[in-house]
């Protein structure tokens, strides 16, 4: 966490000094038969305090992402309808561990009320108790890549413009939770980052469902954006 914090402090001083790239579009969902609802609780805040505690983080067989969750996360990248000269999505390699959301935060999907269904929210805390290394099994037609706390450290010591003259036309970076599950899987919600520049990110709850086979984003709300 404090290595995450000096380096964004640095990236302050970068946009102090006028290193701001233009994002392209990447927040407009695919048009679904049903229309995915905002809930814009947004606060302006620093990237800073945005980022996953970083924790020991084991290699164990239980510890492995199963590859339901990959659907879910596909989905939601798709959903974000990238233009099609974004053809590199970068991702972080942990899962985001208890950061932005807390018990109230399940209270303000409009349309969904996410705070009766003891087990999609319950297992929701309980996979997100700590942080999981994320392996490459995206079903999307861009070219993901997994980034290190190392490697984006390095790319982000002087300012963004390292990263993206590393990683052009990409999507910045984005960090995803673990996905928590009502008792058939048929519900499913999880927490959904990206920054693309120093003062330009913002995170969101996500809620979808599996219609015909195929998930649905149907509504989101934002906790936070930069």
């Amino acid at each position: 966490m404090i290595t995450r914090q000096v380096f964004f402090i640095i990236f302050a001083i970068a946009v102090l000094s006028g290193c701001v790239n233009t994002p392209p579009s990447d927040n407009t969902p695919i048009p679904t038969t049903t229309p995915v609802q905002t809930t814009n609780l947004t606060e302006t805040v620093s990237p800073t305090v945005t980022q996953t505690a970083i924790i020991n983080v084991t290699s164990n067989e239980s510890d492995i992402i199963p590859n339901s969750e990959y659907e879910v996360y596909s989905s939601v990248i798709l959903s974000r309808n990238y233009s099609p000269s974004v053809n590199k999505i970068v991702i972080y390699q942990l899962t985001n561990y208890q950061t932005w959301y807390n018990n109230d935060s399940f209270q303000n999907f409009k349309n969904y009320p996410l705070k009766n269904d003891s087990m999609l929210v319950g297992d929701f805390k309980n996979k997100n108790a700590k942080a999981y290394k994320l392996d490459n099994k995206f079903l999307i037609p861009q070219t993901v890549i997994i980034i290190s706390e190392k490697e984006l450290n390095e790319l982000n010591a002087k300012d963004w413009s390292a990263f993206h003259e590393k990683y052009p036309n990409s999507s910045g970076v984005i960090q995803i939770s673990r996905v928590g599950f009502n008792s058939n899987q048929t519900q499913a919600i999880l927490y959904f980052d990206y920054h693309y520049d120093m003062l330009w990110g913002e995170g969101y709850l996500i809620f979808l469902t599996k219609d015909e086979g195929k998930w649905i984003v149907k509504e989101q709300v934002s906790l936070w954006v930069s």
